[in-house]
């Protein structure tokens, strides 16, 4: 929907004598919200009693209220802004004692400062704020927001290790759900994953939201037990036994309540000991656009790896309805113990993800033993592991659709798989150098698998006979370079079918994808790669890197 640009024009307004507003900005409308800028220096200063209030870049209309202050127009209609409500919701933690200088312990201090937030805003300063535990759960329950500096400026540490969490939201037993709940620009440091429980531990939450939050060194990053539309983006859980956990919150004053409508993106799951997630009695939880990564420590080890959705969890999604776990556009590298994705029940849906896992890390790329699944247009950049194992338990309706597979275990009268490895072939990069702006194709030699002979020379893949439909893929790393582009691209019988293009960033990993194309037998595929950095530049081999032709009739 088109969004309006409004412009505001508001006259002088002071607070006593000096302090002044001179212009609003013109500004569009963003998420239903108006907002407008303050003054030369984006900020205004009051003094109110002994504290110094200060609000910085922007006052929401729909938050200021209809009450005193200056009035302008919107149209034909007046409206006022309580500049006074504004600057009472935001509440600095330092005008409470909280200094986050390293070495104090700021509980005290934390703790008064988030009783006078209720329902409002927070402010933690840049620095180290060490803690004992912080609780937040008002009666009556009262939304609040939580904002730091950002994740690795501002960091909430424990004082001294110990098994409570660094903060809980809620409480167990719970009365009634809490809502409305923000933690923002923020990292919470366990200080020893061996002792302190949790990072972030919440109860009965719902509409909660971390933006921006690390969580590290604590048995599990975060934990919310019966929490309800839970949005995480831009999350970094690393180096706890358990990256993420959600279970089902069982309490005398609220009844069961398992987590549902649980969205992780755009975040990093990374060297997490045991699991990056542990997902279980709940439904609905998706995992998009994220990295799962180094997680577990030995290979093989039960119940360890990835993300485990666990035995429960078929309670709330049975059969081929709503899905329990999807995990989509992720990448799955380096992880050990069981597999990258463990799946007990419930549906799980597996769509368009990269596995790049040696047959030295976890054993299975998927080990899935109850409920039903879905794999659709994964990767797998070490296919001489074993791909998929479904046993027993596993229900009947199951589909394998576009996913690179060469060894898996599967009953086939439970399981249709569309597309299986033997209909294309997959080749390894040989080493090159490409000179500087200049257009080269790679090379690739070492076959992973091509059962049916694709491969006319170093550089092609060829459809045979009796197929019309391909779909060409190719991934390789850049050398070390962050000056120019450097750009691969898919070449049918010499002409560029697909391309990508990006700066040098240092050490690039770059993929390209023809999707799904009409093909005749005798079609031929190549990749073209160039670069500009100013220099000659090799592009790398290890397991990551692969050419991939996939034939459908």
């Amino acid at each position: 929907m088109h969004r309006p640009v409004l412009a505001f024009t508001m006259c002088l307004y002071t607070f006593g004598s000096t302090h002044a507003f001179a212009h609003v900005m013109k500004y569009p409308q963003i998420n239903d919200e108006f907002q407008l800028f303050l003054s030369n220096d984006r900020k205004f200063a009051r003094k109110r009693g002994d504290q110094s209030i200060r609000l910085s870049n922007a006052v929401k209309l729909q938050d200021a209220g209809l009450t005193s202050g200056t009035e302008g127009k919107l149209g034909s209609t007046k409206f006022k802004i309580s500049i006074d409500k504004k600057i009472n919701d935001i509440i600095r933690a330092v005008d409470y004692g909280v200094v986050c200088d390293g070495t104090t312990n700021d509980s005290a201090a934390s703790a008064r400062a988030i009783a006078a937030a209720t329902g409002r805003t927070l402010v933690f300063p840049r620095g180290t704020c060490l803690v004992d535990t912080l609780y937040y759960a008002p009666s009556p329950q009262k939304p609040i927001t939580i904002k730091g500096e950002g994740r690795g400026a501002t960091i909430i540490r424990k004082f001294s290790a110990s098994a409570a969490s660094i903060i809980q939201l809620g409480k167990n037993p719970s009365t009634g759900p809490y809502y409305d709940i923000r933690l923002e620009g923020l990292t919470f440091d366990g200080l020893d994953k061996s002792v302190t429980s949790t990072a972030v531990l919440g109860y009965d939450l719902w509409r909660i939201t971390f933006r921006d939050v690390e969580v590290r060194n604590a048995k599990v990053g975060i934990e919310c037990n019966g929490c309800i539309y839970v949005y995480l983006d831009n999350i970094l859980a690393t180096l706890n036994e358990t990256g993420l956990r959600f279970r089902q919150l069982v309490s005398s004053g609220h009844g069961n309540t398992p987590p549902n409508l649980i969205q992780v993106q755009a975040s990093q799951l990374v060297r997490n000991s045991l699991l990056g997630i542990d997902f279980d009695d709940g439904a609905l939880l998706s995992v998009r656009g994220s990295s799962v990564e180094y997680n577990g420590t030995i290979p093989g080890i039960v119940d360890s790896g990835g993300i485990l959705a666990g035995q429960n969890l078929g309670r709330h999604n049975i059969g081929t309805h709503v899905p329990g776990l999807l995990v989509s556009e992720s990448w799955f590298e380096g992880n050990l113990g069981e597999a990258n994705i463990i799946q007990k029940s419930g549906r799980g849906a597996y769509r368009d993800n990269l596995f790049w896992s040696s047959p030295a890390e976890t054993t299975y790329d998927f080990k899935i033993t109850g409920g039903v699944y879905e794999i659709s247009n994964n990767s797998m950049a070490a296919p001489s592991k074993q791909n998929v194992l479904n046993a027993a338990g596993v229900s009947a309706g199951n589909i394998i659709i576009g996913t690179s597979l060469s060894t898996l275990t599967v009953d086939r009268e439970k399981t249709t798989i569309v597309r299986s490895q033997g209909q294309g072939a997959r080749y390894r990069l040989d080493a090159q150098i490409i000179p500087n702006n200049h257009t080269a194709l790679a090379s690739w030699t070492t076959a992973t698998f091509d059962p049916q002979a694709l491969r006319s020379n170093a550089n092609n893949l060829c459809v045979p006979s009796g197929f019309d439909r391909a779909r060409v893929t190719a991934g390789l790393g850049w050398n070390y370079n962050g000056t120019g582009i450097r750009q691969i691209s898919i070449l049918k019988n010499g002409v560029e079918v697909s391309v990508t293009s990006m700066p040098g960033l240092g050490f690039n990993f770059q993929n390209v994808d023809s999707g799904l194309i009409n093909v005749a037998g005798g079609d031929c595929f190549s990749v073209g790669l160039y670069q500009n950095s100013g220099k000659p530049l090799s592009v790398v081999t290890n397991q990551g890197d692969f050419f991939s032709l996939e034939l459908l009739r």
